[in-house]
């Protein structure tokens, strides 16, 4: 190296740069927590979800292949997921993750599934009867 010359250091630079650059995304990779569920990660279905704020799990649904839409009206950054939902199919773990906050989910226009709240049914000997 002390009798290279100057331009011969200058055009390794990149390639060390580069291949620095890899080896700490790789790392970081493996080390960050990941917002969807890896393939084989899942214990009973479970994606680490009991805890976490709701939206987060809508977004790891979405992450999951499900279109979920909603409106922060709805779903309060107040909402935390109190059990992890013990199903495997990604959309009942969402009527899972939803019925606690008297939420549903209901399919939409184009493949959507629209977050609503639950619809209450009248009462026996309502005005209706």
């Amino acid at each position: 190296m002390a009798g290279e010359r100057p331009s011969a250091r200058r055009s390794r630079a990149p390639t060390v740069l580069v291949i620095l650059f890899l080896s700490s995304a790789a790392a970081l990779a493996e080390t960050a927590p990941s917002s969807g569920c890896a393939r084989g990660s899942a214990v009973k279905g479970s994606c680490g979800l009991a805890g976490r704020l709701l939206s987060e799990a809508l977004d790891d649904l979405r992450a999951r292949g499900l279109n979920v839409v909603y409106s922060s009206d709805l779903v309060r950054p107040d909402m935390v997921v109190g059990t992890e939902p013990s199903a495997l199919d990604p959309r009942l773990v969402l009527d899972r993750l939803l019925s606690p906050f008297g939420l549903e989910a209901r399919d939409g226009p184009g493949g959507t599934i629209l977050i609503i709240r639950k619809e209450t049914e009248p009462a026996a000997g309502g005005a209706g009867a």
